[in-house]
């Protein structure tokens, strides 16, 4: 039992140093977490939870706006008030967007309580 010892420190010793399994060891958990890491660093990510990104790929606010049929929408938050238009009907709403002044539009239904879906109107959308 004492020579198995032996050989299995030995074979331990040996493989343990070699630097092929040094490199699998902490090399390639070291080159993965620099992509994971590095990557988002270098590209300058932005933090998710940033109220002032709106995911509008130029960088600035986009303008929505929103028909609401079922009038359960009473006030805009301040943060957002800008940045969410009211429209009285589909097709005003459908004009705006022609025209530019809002990028997409949302259509709140009557009976948005019963269903729970509404309607989101996005040219962009992929």
């Amino acid at each position: 039992m004492n020579k198995t010892w032996l050989v299995l420190r030995n074979e331990i010793i040996t493989n343990v140093t070699r630097k092929s399994w040094l490199f699998a060891a902490f090399g390639v958990p070291l080159i993965g977490a620099l992509l994971f890491f590095g990557i988002p660093m270098l590209q300058g990510g932005s933090d998710a939870g940033d109220s002032s990104s709106t995911g509008s790929s130029s960088g600035e606010a986009s303008v929505e706006g929103y028909v609401d049929y079922s009038g359960l929408i009473e006030m805009i938050p301040e943060d957002i008030e800008g940045r969410l238009l009211a429209y009285p009907d589909e097709t005003s709403a459908r004009t705006a967007l022609a025209n530019g002044d809002i990028e997409s539009y949302y259509v709140v239904p009557a009976d948005y309580v019963q269903s729970g879906e509404f309607i989101y109107v996005d040219p962009d959308f992929e």
